[in-house]
């Protein structure tokens, strides 16, 4: 969904690698998107270290849990329920990135990233 969408994604399998692939370039990554529930690491756990690095960085975590304690604060940006589509991954996307945009000089605009899935 996210290449038909423009953008160029790192995926990973397991969480410890995407934090790892992180840490090794954290500036590589215009935003991470996160499952909630994850072997090994939760999602919010994910944002939290992301955060210590890269506070400005959004973070988007997607649940199937149906689950309302998630909230958006400073480590996470957006919650998106699952199951979503196409058109609600794009508007979260864009939501989550226009802050960036925004402050970006023309000719510096960010090349879409995420990660992990």
């Amino acid at each position: 969904m996210l290449e038909r969408l423009g953008y160029r994604v790192s995926a990973f399998e397991r969480p410890e690698l995407a934090l790892q692939a992180f840490r090794d370039g954290p500036t590589g990554f215009d935003v991470v998107m996160s499952d909630f529930t994850m072997p090994g690491i939760t999602g919010m756990d994910l944002a939290s270290q992301i955060h210590e690095v890269r506070p400005d960085l959004p973070v988007i975590i997607t649940t199937g849990l149906g689950r309302s304690d998630i909230l958006v604060d400073a480590w996470v940006t957006e919650v998106l329920p699952k199951p979503y589509t196409t058109e609600a991954l794009g508007a979260v996307l864009l939501r989550a990135l226009t802050p960036r945009r925004n402050t970006s000089t023309p000719s510096s605009s960010p090349t879409p990233t995420a990660a992990p899935s």
